[in-house]
């Protein structure tokens, strides 16, 4: 069977014009009504009562979620090392957006108010050529040499979570300056006056 009779407007259309209900032993059992007819019918069902229906898609998309959620627990629990790679291919994708969000998570603990970017980040490690703010040492994505955001006035000590408050540096730089203010960290080059990274 190619074609069909629409049982609402009539015509004789090709199968495909039809929404399949469900599925038999080998083949799908096609809707009598062509898709039109069928989408005209819902809007008029939907129409009709739209309370009823408004509460219904939010009880299926919460089940939806719930779904979906349980489905990817299971995929993750039956492919651990397909899982791991493909959060990794993930974090390298967006390592600017989750490094802008753990910074805020920690701006949060301080009670900190501001926010920076994954572009803030990006655009910082442009004009920063790549380079440690401190050292000078080339960043990458090396164990030791990975650039890391470091706040230029620290959050524990009153610094804000904004772009003009951030440098990049590498893990070295970022570890031995820990929470001390750049005068401290290395009073040859900057002094009490540089609030901002010069």
């Amino acid at each position: 069977m190619t074609e069909k009779q629409c049982t609402r407007c009539k015509q004789i259309l090709p199968i495909e014009n039809f929404p399949i209900s469900r599925w038999g032993k080998a083949k799908p059992i096609y809707k009598g009504r062509c898709k039109p007819c069928d989408a005209a019918r819902r809007k008029e069902l939907k129409d009709a009562a739209p309370e009823r229906y408004r509460s219904y898609d939010k009880i299926s998309k919460s089940r939806r979620k719930d779904k979906a959620r349980v489905e990817s627990s299971n995929w993750r629990r039956r492919n651990p090392e397909r899982s791991k790679e493909l959060g990794r291919l993930s974090y390298a994708r967006h390592r600017e957006n989750r490094v802008a969000e753990s910074q805020a998570r920690r701006a949060l603990r301080y009670g900190v108010r501001g926010r920076i970017t994954g572009i803030d980040i990006h655009l910082k490690y442009k004009a920063q050529e790549g380079k440690c703010y401190y050292c000078g040492i080339k960043l990458n994505q090396t164990s030791l040499a990975k650039g890391v955001v470091e706040h230029w006035i620290p959050l524990s000590r009153g610094g804000k979570n904004e772009s003009s408050n951030i440098v990049m540096s590498c893990w070295d730089c970022n570890a031995r300056k820990h929470a001390k203010m750049p005068w401290e960290f290395m009073p040859e080059r900057f002094t009490f006056q540089d609030l901002t990274p010069p």
